[in-house]
């Protein structure tokens, strides 16, 4: 027990010793976090320390275009990623292997509308939203998704600060451990964890008045088991080790585990393989957005002299003094000889109004603002539909590798942490034989539009080679009808119960074909007996025209 004791203490310390020296190797990382919030998020700006509640946090800003853009692009992303009111993802069997059975399509069918409807009824909206502000300004996005307590949606979600968690890559350049640092009053860390399992001190406070609200530091740290005996499924065999520590008192207060990765950290883009956290678009145009405000701000110094401007004023012609306010009389000597006049503001307006409205367009740009409002678009007739995906085709070649890597690292971990926490709880069907594994294909407007590319190439292909087709229509046997008619239906959006499996698609050309030799062998045999009144002599045994009298007369 004591070996035990110790062990456990040891684990202790060296979640807490690894957890100080990530967070110390990560000082460029916050001191740039910090920068970029001051402009684009000044409500996260507090890297270093949590913020002081209701305090201002505007008072460097003098140009809101680099916060309204970063939040135009999470709205951009999350109506066209993950919409709330469409279907933003299917399930589908393994792409090798496509013939699935109508009970094994049906349950791919089903688990995919009750993910929807349960992603629906959470939190995920709103947490979705503000992940994809955090990949706007820092380009790192972490998120919890743990069970519902009783009564309530099943799903929880929970958007992470940047300070609160530290990602850690494994040597496939896969985040697969990560830490989150959580505060807790003492009320709220009995609730979390027992009285039972907090020390003395902790507990202690809740009764104190003056102490009640001092909150409390703990860390969480979750990673693979290494070592686990796959047969058992308790708590210290489960895929995930997930371990808690109070940071005062360096103690483990509880070991768990996890089916899934609870904690789903992730990247917009990384610029470099050796960069655990990502790149955003408000760190591509931070020098645009800073000498915008500068800008911003000498402008109105300008507007304010232009309005108020300084004077000059001859010394000692007015023994009064100057009063330049509404209605203010002044006397002055009636044998001096200056009078006052207004400064010489010189600069020009108009210039300094264009290379602020250059700088605007480009930050907007860099948040990709042009393209979500062409996409927007999207939905009209089919020309309207291509000439914009012309138009768009850059931006979308530009924005393709960061939704990869979204899918990869956000939605693929997080789709399957749902569909294990709704198949614990009984929300999913039972599983048909034969359904031991499943594809994630997603159909949002944005994936559709990258899909729309391919379809674009054949379509534009197909029209480059018409010539030659009409030449030789031969020219068609190189393309797979079958397969390009497929894919363009899937790209589309369609939906795949709504297309006919290969086998029966097969079936059906066969009946056809079999009616088609049927209709020519009635043919062949109304010519025979058209022709048999006209012969002079009996057909050969075994002719051909014999053959077709036989056919005429089974007719």
């Amino acid at each position: 027990m004591e070996e035990r004791d110790e062990q456990t203490q040891k684990r202790a310390e060296r979640i807490c010793r690894e957890w100080e020296t990530l967070k110390s190797n990560r000082g460029q990382w916050e001191g740039h976090w910090n920068d970029v919030a001051t402009y684009v998020a000044p409500r996260k700006a507090g890297i270093f320390e949590a913020p002081t509640v209701g305090g201002k946090r505007m008072t460097r800003v003098y140009d809101s275009t680099a916060i309204q853009s970063c939040s135009k692009f999470a709205s951009g992303l999350y109506g066209n990623l993950c919409p709330p009111d469409q279907r933003w993802f299917e399930l589908r069997a393994p792409a090798p292997d496509l013939e699935v059975a109508e009970e094994q399509r049906h349950w791919y069918s089903e688990a995919t509308r009750i993910l929807h409807e349960e992603l629906a009824i959470s939190n995920f909206g709103l947490s979705i939203h503000e992940d994809f502000k955090d990949l706007g300004w820092c380009g790192t996005g972490g998120m919890t998704v743990e069970e519902g307590d009783p009564g309530k949606p099943t799903l929880r979600f929970r958007t992470m600060h940047i300070r609160q968690y530290i990602p850690i890559e494994n040597a496939q350049v896969q985040i697969d451990r990560a830490f989150r640092l959580l505060s807790f009053t003492a009320s709220q860390a009995i609730d979390e964890f027992g009285e039972m399992n907090l020390h003395p001190e902790i507990t202690g406070s809740q009764a104190d008045p003056q102490k009640a609200s001092r909150r409390w530091q703990f860390i969480h740290l979750v990673e693979p088991r290494r070592d686990r005996n796959e047969e058992k499924r308790d708590d210290q065999n489960m895929p995930y080790a997930s371990y808690y520590v109070d940071v005062k008192h360096k103690t483990l207060i509880e070991e768990g585990g996890y089916e899934e990765m609870p904690i789903i950290c992730h990247r917009l883009d990384c610029e470099e393989p050796t960069e655990v956290y990502g790149r955003s678009p408000a760190m591509q145009v931070l020098p645009e957005i800073k000498v915008l405000n500068r800008m911003v701000r000498a402008s109105l110094l300008a507007e304010e002299k232009r309005a108020d401007p300084p004077l000059d004023v001859p010394e000692g012609n007015y023994p009064f003094g100057l009063r330049t306010g509404p209605g203010g009389i002044n006397y002055y000597r009636d044998f001096a000889k200056g009078r006052v006049t207004p400064m010489e503001i010189s600069g020009s307006v108009e210039t300094i109004l264009k290379m602020k409205e250059q700088r605007r367009q480009r930050i907007k740009e860099a948040f990709f603002l042009d393209l979500f409002l062409l996409l927007d678009q999207l939905d009209q007739n089919q020309k309207t539909a291509t000439e914009i995906l012309e138009r768009v085709k850059e931006k979308l070649l530009i924005l393709g590798p960061m939704l990869g890597r979204l899918q990869s690292e956000l939605f693929n971990p997080l789709i399957d942490r749902c569909i294990g926490i709704l198949f614990r709880a009984g929300k999913l069907p039972p599983v048909p034989e034969g359904v031991a594994f499943y594809e994630i294909e997603y159909v949002s407007q944005l994936a559709l539009a990258m899909r729309m590319i391919e379809v674009s190439a054949v379509t534009q292909t197909i029209a480059q080679v018409q010539p030659f087709i009409e030449m030789n229509p031969d020219v068609m046997d190189n393309f797979d009808d079958d397969a390009i008619v497929r894919g363009v239906y899937e790209r589309m959006g369609g939906n795949p119960k709504w297309l006919r499996d290969t086998d029966a698609r097969a079936e059906i050309r066969k009946q056809r074909l079999e009616q088609q030799q049927a209709m020519q062998a009635l043919e062949a045999g109304g010519q025979a007996a058209d022709m048999l009144p006209k012969a002079g002599k009996k057909a050969e045994e075994g002719s051909p025209l014999a053959e077709m009298m036989k056919v005429a007369g089974g007719l």
